[in-house]
């Protein structure tokens, strides 16, 4: 009898430690997790966005930082409880009317892809993960 109460409480004990490891995991993976690091321009290898989990997002050309800006990232809940498209939002510190809304069409460990409009024209922004290094130079 003992040992089936110390089993059950092995099981027990073992069943809520893989719940929570599986909800930390699922957590780490989100949109706003995955931007963070140093992300290049793949048409422009010298124009950086880097993405901090403190919200903001530097923009740097050839390693000159040239604007800073708040980000957010805001995913559509669909009426079937789905997660639909999300939407990347820039907002300059310095200039608040300057801002920039995106569709985030992937985002992955490797690859982001934002989609933008321009007149009745949908344009594409392609950036490649970068390995993180300080970003030294400012403005």
């Amino acid at each position: 009898m003992k040992t089936l109460k110390r089993t059950s409480k092995i099981l027990l004990a073992s069943l809520l430690f893989i719940c929570t490891y599986s909800y930390t995991i699922a957590q780490e993976n989100t949109e706003d997790k995955l931007i963070q690091g140093t992300w290049t321009f793949s048409d422009s290898p010298n124009t950086k966005w880097q993405f901090k989990s403190d919200g903001k997002c530097y923009d740097y050309l050839d390693d000159i930082l040239l604007d800073t800006y708040t980000y957010t990232i805001v995913e559509e809940k669909l009426e079937d409880g789905k997660i639909g498209d999300s939407t990347l939002t820039l907002v300059n510190t310095d200039n608040p009317d300057e801002t920039y809304i995106y569709n985030i069409n992937k985002l992955n460990t490797g690859k982001l892809y934002l989609e933008y409009q321009v007149g009745f024209r949908d344009k594409y922004i392609v950036f490649k993960r970068q390995k993180d290094k300080e970003m030294l130079t400012s403005r």
